[in-house]
Parts: structure tokens; C-alpha cells; sequence
């Protein structure tokens, strides 16, 4: 193979997570564009082959080879070697969620966030080749350090959307998710996990609020037992509200089952406060579902013009928002032309290979300019 050797590097691998979709899609684009590139985590599932990070310093033997780095949380080893090697350093930079939505409900999820934040700014200040965001929103953070915007590029994440159209959907779901007793009755989906940066709170009431037409939500997710006390609210909000009936939290799924909700999403629906990309609003592009999202963060940048933005998450605005969305089928089959349009124009996995390459291809030919120096 051809050019420097690049170790993509995280804590850790596995699927299905967004951070390690994005990790395993680059070390194949990269590696077919002729880079030698391996991919290395602190821990991986069997899923996901990486080396150990031990084995970083020894593949990584030249300077102008490159240790590309995803960061979501701060991980110790790993900035030891960041600060250790002497290479090329990428920061690919996914976002890290700030600590105050968690403070109410877990010390251990609300330090590791903060120390998230603030050792992005230590790893910058060591030194950084060039900065690869996963969106215009994220370079918010790496800009407010004092970042050179020169060193800086936008690369959507890889993503799992074509395992999705390709395969079959679940039978049975396809069957739960259908009419009720011969009555229609609408799928509004929600997906990602169910932790409170998310705004689940807010579109449950949301939701309680909508009268017609005849509804139900599917909130898809994985949920972590440290935030057992954001769930109890969730739950006494459901039970408050009196729609247990009408609310489906399923937990994670599986693939099949994932497609079988889209197919049968009349709306995807997201009160997310913070999202550094926003993954399932490409899902629900690519299937062609409109979509009503509120307009916080990274949502109205990926979003375009696929769905309804939404200005508050007061429970009466969100039910009339779904309302005038599920009352309008032309507007409904408009948004969703529109998605699958954006998502074929600017998202495909091969559309993101050819920015990441232009983005390391740029920083080759630029490599002496693009240099920052390390803070004295």
C-alpha cells in the first residue's frame, strides 16, 4: 500500500454504535484508496477487529504517519499517546454531549461528560494536524479553544443506512406496527437512546397532547440502568398522561425489526436539545419518511428541507406540529420526496468517502501550512 500508515483509533469498537459504524466504513474507504489503515480501540467485540492500543506505537513508525483519533469521551491511554507520538494527529471530532442534562441523575455519566469536554481543549492545545467535524455545530466547540478554522473540515459520519434498505423487514413487527382492530392508526417513531439530552420528556407530553388522528409512538432506544431515575420520570410522565396504552419502548432492536418500524413510520419525530449529527433522520431520509424535528444544534443542518423544524417543545405546539404533518398527506409525501433526495445528494456512504478523501488529500498538499503549534 501506497502513502503513511494511519491507526484510527477509539475506546471503543463495536456495533451497533454510531462511533464505531464510522470507524469500521473509514478503515475500509482508506484502505481502498491505498492507505495502510488498521483500526484500534481500548476494547472491541468480535464484531469489530481492532488492534489493541499497545499496538499503535509500532505500526505508527514514521513521521508523516497519521493517528486518527475519534472522539466522543475522553479516554487517558489514549491521549498519552497523542501527546507521545511523534506523527500526524487527526482529531475526528463526533461531539461530546454537555454534562448538565445528566447532573440531575448520574455523578459518574455527568464527570466523564465534563471531562470530555475539557480534555478536547488539551488535546488541540498539544497539537493537532487537522480537525475532521462531523458537522458545522461541532466546530462550534473546536473553534471556541481557538482552533484555526484553516485546519478544519466537515465529513458527515458513516453510517448503517444501506444495511437497512437492503435487507428484509421483521414480519411480526410489520404486523404489530399495522392497523389496530381494522381501525388506521399512525406510527410516530423516535430513535436513539433514551437518555435526557434526547427531549423525551418533552415529546411524551407532546404526544399525550395529540387528539387525531388515532396515534401511537415508538420510542426505539437502549436504556442504561445508572439513569434508572430519568427513566421513573419518563414512566410517571406515561402514566400522568395516560397514554401506556399508545407508548412502545421497545429497547434496542434488531436490523430487521428497525426496518420494519421505518416502513411503517407515518412520521419520525425527534424533541432532541443536543445532537452533534443526528444519524436517524438519514434513516428515516433514505426510507423516504417525513420527519418533525426541533430546531436545536446540529438538527437543522442535517435535516434541510426533509422535514418540519419545530420552534418549541411546549406540549401544545409539538401535538398541533404532528397534526398538521399526519393531516396532510401531500405535505407528508413532499417532505419525504425531499428526504430521500438530500439523502441521495449529500449522505451516501459514498458521498462521505469522497470528502473524506478531498479533506486528506487537501491536508496532504497543505500539510506544512496546516500545521498548528502545540501551546507554550
Amino acid at each position: 500500500m501506497n502513502g503513511p500508515r494511519i491507526a484510527v483509533v477509539c475506546p471503543r469498537l463495536q456495533l451497533p454504535d454510531a462511533v464505531g459504524y464510522d470507524v469500521m466504513h473509514q478503515v475500509r474507504v482508506l484502505r481502498e484508496a491505498g492507505y495502510d489503515a488498521r483500526a484500534f480501540a481500548e476494547s472491541a467485540s468480535a464484531a469489530t477487529p481492532a488492534g489493541t492500543l499497545r499496538d499503535v506505537r509500532s505500526f505508527l513508525k514514521a513521521r508523516e504517519d497519521v493517528l486518527l483519533y475519534h472522539y466522543s469521551v475522553h479516554a487517558g491511554a489514549i491521549f498519552e499517546l497523542w501527546r507521545e507520538l511523534n506523527c500526524c494527529r487527526i482529531l475526528r471530532y463526533h461531539n461530546v454531549t454537555p454534562p448538565h442534562f445528566f447532573e440531575p441523575y448520574d455523578r459518574g455519566y455527568t464527570k466523564a461528560l465534563r471531562a470530555g469536554r475539557e480534555m478536547l481543549a488539551a488535546h488541540l492545545a498539544t497539537g493537532v494536524d487537522l480537525v475532521i467535524s462531523a458537522s458545522r455545530e461541532n466546530l462550534t466547540d473546536v473553534l471556541e479553544v481557538g482552533t484555526d478554522p484553516a485546519i478544519c473540515a466537515i465529513v458527515p459520519p458513516f453510517h448503517r443506512v444501506p444495511e437497512l434498505l437492503a435487507g428484509d423487514p421483521d414480519p411480526d413487527w410489520l404486523i404489530q406496527l399495522g392497523p389496530e382492530f381494522n381501525r388506521p392508526i399512525r406510527n410516530l417513531l423516535a430513535v436513539g437512546r433514551i437518555v435526557p439530552n434526547k427531549g423525551y420528556a418533552a415529546l411524551l407530553r407532546g404526544f399525550a397532547a395529540l387528539k387525531n388522528p388515532p396515534a401511537r409512538l415508538i420510542l426505539v432506544g437502549g436504556q442504561n440502568p445508572r439513569l434508572s431515575t430519568y427513566y421513573r420520570e419518563l414512566r410517571s410522565i406515561i402514566e400522568e398522561t395516560r397514554i401506556a396504552s399508545r407508548v412502545w419502548l421497545p429497547g434496542s432492536v434488531s436490523l430487521a425489526a428497525l426496518r420494519a418500524m421505518y416502513r411503517r413510520a407515518d412520521l419520525l419525530v425527534t424533541t432532541s436539545e443536543h445532537e452533534g449529527f443526528c444519524l436517524p433522520l438519514l434513516e428515516a431520509m433514505a426510507h423516504g419518511v417525513p420527519i418533525a424535528a426541533l430546531g436545536r444544534a446540529a438538527i437543522p443542518e442535517t435535516l434541510g428541507d426533509a422535514g418540519l423544524l419545530l420552534d418549541s417543545s411546549e406540549p401544545e405546539y409539538l401535538s398541533a406540529a404532528f397534526e398538521k404533518l399526519l393531516s396532510q398527506p401531500e405535505l407528508c409525501q413532499k417532505l419525504g420526496a425531499n428526504g430521500r433526495a438530500r439523502y441521495a445528494a449529500h449522505f451516501t456512504n459514498e458521498t462521505i468517502a469522497k470528502t473524506l478523501l478531498s479533506a486528506l488529500n487537501d491536508y496532504a498538499t497543505h500539510r506544512t501550512a496546516y500545521r498548528s503549534s502545540p501551546a507554550q
